[in-house]
C-alpha cells in the first residue's frame, strides 16, 4: 500500500503541514517579515509586479497561485499564494510584500497544498 491510512490521498512518508510546521519554516527563514520573500520565486513571470522581497533563497519556489473564492471561482492568480495546513491554518504570501502570514483557514475557500516529507 503506497498511501497513508490517515490520509489516503497522501503517499507514505509525506504529509500536509501543520501550523507548527509553517511557524518553524518562517522562523528558520528569519521570521514572518522576510520569510515570504525567501519562499517566493523571483521575478514577475509567476507573480504580479512588484514581487517585493522575492529571492527564492530557500529554493521553495512558491508561485502566485491564488485561491478559489467563496463562490468557487478562481481569484487572485498571480497576486498571492495560500498553502493549506492540516490543522485549520494556512500560510500565505502576497506579491507586494516579503512577509509570510499564518492564519486560520476560511473553509469557504480552496487553497493549494504543499506536502512535506516526514
Amino acid at each position: 500500500d503506497y498511501y497513508n491510512a490517515a490520509n489516503p490521498t497522501t503517499l507514505w512518508g509525506w504529509r500536509v503541514p501543520t501550523s507548527t510546521d509553517f511557524t518553524t519554516l518562517s522562523t528558520y527563514l528569519g521570521g514572518d517579515a522576510v520569510a515570504g520573500g525567501k519562499l517566493k520565486k523571483e521575478g514577475i513571470t509567476y507573480w504580479t509586479s512588484p514581487n517585493t522581497g522575492a529571492d527564492n533563497s530557500s529554493g521553495f519556489s512558491a508561485l502566485g497561485g491564488g485561491q478559489r473564492d467563496d463562490y468557487g471561482l478562481f481569484a487572485n492568480g498571480f497576486n498571492q499564494q495560500f498553502f493549506r495546513g492540516s490543522d485549520g491554518y494556512r500560510m500565505y504570501m502576497l506579491f507586494g510584500s516579503a512577509a509570510v502570514t499564518i492564519a486560520t483557514i476560511d473553509n469557504k475557500r480552496a487553497y493549494s497544498v504543499r506536502l512535506i516529507k516526514n
